[in-house]
């Protein structure tokens, strides 16, 4: 049997992303931009996203805007979006492996819990999006060779 790859000849992700949700918490997006600023220092920017125009009472009843990205929080080659009940980092391209995203994961949640929020994690988890080029879906699925067994 072969040994598996480390890494790929041309990098297919155009998207990698950490997020917590929380429960029982004030609005993080009034909060924790502003501690990240603080705690990140030099180099560091705040920038409000189109949901921030959003009054809060109507993103915190409507489903689908609990958790969108209220600010985003520039440092290096990362970003820290967070929202009324969300903190998501993400990687700026190109994908930097997983060796140096876990790291900063760790560092924002270990931010995160410094702020001593009263609540409960909801849910976490990582995304990852690949893109495979090609013209045509039926050409992209024809790229892809696995077998399981």
């Amino acid at each position: 049997m072969l040994p598996l790859p480390i890494t790929l000849e041309r990098e297919p992700l155009v998207d990698a992303v950490f997020e917590v949700r929380l429960n029982d918490v004030p609005p993080l997006a009034d909060i924790l931009p502003g501690f990240l600023l603080h705690e990140l220092g030099k180099g560091t920017t705040v920038s409000r996203l189109p949901a921030a125009e959003i009054p809060y009472p109507m993103r915190r009843e409507d489903i689908n805007l609990q958790f969108a990205p209220i600010q985003r929080v520039e440092t290096g080659r990362f970003s820290i979006l967070v929202g009324d009940r969300n903190a998501i980092v993400s990687c700026k391209l190109p994908y930097p492996k997983w060796p140096n995203f876990k790291p900063v994961i760790l560092d924002v949640m270990a931010r995160l819990a410094r702020v001593g929020l009263e609540g409960s994690i909801e849910r976490y988890s990582v995304k990852y999006v690949n893109l495979i080029q090609a013209p045509t879906y039926q050409d992209q699925i024809a790229k892809v060779a696995i077998d399981i067994k």
